[in-house]
């Protein structure tokens, strides 16, 4: 979710360390299967993420639901310029497999299950992961890694920008086991900073090996904004996070970062 978010991840091919003798790759994977208990398997699958940058008319024609769109083939074939527009930035983080978050404070776990992915020139990058962790009520967060359901499916989380399109946040479901029944934890993502206007993100290809571990495609279409007329076109963090006045209602709470909209609170709580 958009209050797990953290600036300034390290540059890195994976997302959570896949090497064997990780920490990471040595915790329980603690899934759920649906909303209301999560169970402990012996360790994660390795994710290979496959993902394609579009640019799109913010006209564009669309069905949204709170993770994917629907677009046009043509916005899908329309890769986003990583060179004459500057360059297209990608940040990942998720739950680590045991379904908490790496700590919200600067200085403190950088670079758990978070990265800075690099772009390359035909606007596509390839990045592996484990399978994260089920997150519920307390986002992972909860002190001393507690949580409560309802649990939610896993998901990594994705943040992407380019010059002249509106910022991108997603969530995208990843795990090799199914998830039954609703996700009762409600909408986590944030509503503006440029998730409406056709820009989301489409799963083009998903396939399982005999030993557990995901190869999937994704395509994130970004929805292409007027420019202001000035020569800097970049939009804050605080402008795309932090829509409300006042950070503390459940709304507000939940749907933002803690880190850039209220990191004073990272002095009193251990997150």
């Amino acid at each position: 979710s958009a209050q797990t978010y953290k600036p300034g991840a390290p540059v890195k091919t994976t997302i959570c360390d896949t090497d064997d003798d990780s920490s990471e790759r040595n915790t329980k994977h603690r899934l759920a299967r649906w909303p209301l208990t999560r169970r402990s398997y012996p360790s994660s699958p390795v994710i290979t993420i496959a993902g394609r940058i579009r640019s799109c008319d913010g006209s564009s024609s669309s069905s949204s639901s709170s993770t994917t769109t629907t677009t046009t083939d043509t916005c899908a074939s329309n890769p986003a310029d990583n060179r004459n527009n500057g360059p297209i930035t990608v940040e990942a983080w998720q739950a680590r497999p045991d379904g908490t978050y790496s700590s919200l404070r600067y200085g403190v776990e950088e670079g758990q299950c978070r990265a800075a992915i690099e772009v390359g020139s035909d606007s596509s990058f390839h990045v592996e992961t484990l399978v994260p962790g089920s997150v519920g009520m307390f986002s992972g967060i909860g002190p001393h890694g507690m949580d409560l359901p309802p649990y939610g499916p896993p998901v990594v989380n994705f943040f992407i920008q380019s010059q002249g399109h509106a910022p991108l946040l997603v969530n995208i479901p990843v795990s090799a086991k199914s998830f039954y029944g609703p996700d009762l934890r409600g909408p986590v993502l944030v509503s503006s900073g440029g998730n409406g206007g056709g820009a989301s993100a489409q799963i083009t290809s998903w396939n399982a090996e005999k030993n557990g571990d995901i190869s999937i495609s994704i395509d994130f279409f970004l929805a292409t904004r007027p420019s202001d007329g000035g020569d800097d076109d970049s939009v804050s963090l605080s402008d795309v996070f932090c829509p409300s006045w006042f950070h503390g209602s459940p709304t507000s709470f939940f749907a933002e970062p803690i880190s850039i909209c209220a990191p004073s609170l990272l002095d009193f709580f251990e997150l």
